[in-house]
């Protein structure tokens, strides 16, 4: 039978490890080799703006535009957490977390709510309605992570 579960790639790569699961997709490989790693695809992470944000409607962003800014972020664990974290860090920006969240929806509805920022990834937000959210691509490189079918 198959069984499907959602989660983060840490508790996914968790779960192969310990021999609960027997196959999952996970990004930002963290070490096993006691599993396989094989290439799925690539995610570009986008940040976005709820309507009424100064950077709501532009199309690029750049470092010092989120400096300072709030932010909800994706759980610890996450390989969007990780690609924003680096790229945090990298830009050396301080912004101001006020929630870590899994859920898209939930995240988003905060985001409006709060009118502060969020980055989560292409397919998460594919669908995002533009007449109350914008999405924006990190000028001169995108956000990248990969994701891997592990067994």
């Amino acid at each position: 039978s198959v069984v499907i579960h959602s989660g983060n790639s840490a508790a996914i790569v968790e779960m192969l490890g310990s021999k609960s699961w027997d196959m999952g997709i996970a990004g930002n490989v963290i070490e096993n080799k006691k599993l396989l790693y094989t290439p799925y695809r690539k995610h570009e992470v986008f940040l976005v703006t709820p309507k009424g944000h100064k950077l709501y409607g532009k199309k690029t962003f750049s470092a010092s535009n989120i400096d300072g800014e709030r932010v909800v972020l994706k759980e610890s664990g996450s390989s969007v957490r990780a690609t924003v974290d680096s790229f945090i860090l990298r830009g050396d920006v301080r912004v101001t977390p006020i929630m870590e969240l899994s859920n898209i929806d939930a995240i988003l509805n905060l985001v409006e709510t709060e009118g502060c920022l969020t980055f989560l990834p292409d397919l998460s937000i594919r669908d995002l309605p533009p007449a109350r959210f914008s999405k924006a691509r990190l000028k001169g490189e995108k956000l990248i992570f990969s994701t891997y079918v592990v067994t």
